[in-house]
């Protein structure tokens, strides 16, 4: 069950596939090639059961723009972590907030699972702010078109 973020992002991938997403190192990237990648990161986290919360804890910004079209499609809520903290904190957010998994890309990008996972509960993504957790459902209208 995808969200309405990654149903929205579907409509986009099929009007203007070729349209640009992020500009980076290794040059411009189209909406059917964050698609590719996000298909990539689904397998990373296929040993994870759909509609719950996975943490995101990605320093590459086209790897974590995957991650999350990935994490949406699934059904999933991202808990969104600080790459640049140390790995120990972040696992620990991670538990605290519910992720059935974390997703790095620290050397490569890979999945650590967690016990004790919970369900996204309609949640897209949990944000933690000066140590208060914001939530977010999931909302088309946050997609440009």
């Amino acid at each position: 069950m995808s969200s309405a973020l990654a149903d929205a992002f579907a409509t986009l991938l099929q009007a203007q596939p070729r349209a640009p997403v992020a500009w980076t190192a290794s040059g411009i990237r189209d909406r059917a090639a964050l698609s590719v990648a996000a298909d990539a990161c689904a397998g990373v986290l296929a040993p994870l059961p759909p509609c719950g919360r996975v943490a995101v804890s990605v320093r590459d910004g086209f790897s974590f723009l995957a991650g999350m079209l990935a994490i949406w499609r699934r059904g999933d809520c991202a808990v969104l972590l600080d790459a640049a903290d140390p790995q120990a904190p972040r696992l620990d957010l991670a538990r605290q907030f519910g992720a059935g998994g974390v997703l790095v890309d620290e050397p490569v990008l890979r999945c650590m699972p967690l016990a004790g996972g919970v369900a996204a509960a309609g949640l897209a993504a949990i944000k933690l702010t000066s140590a208060r957790p914001t939530c977010r459902a999931a909302s088309a209208s946050a997609m440009p078109n």
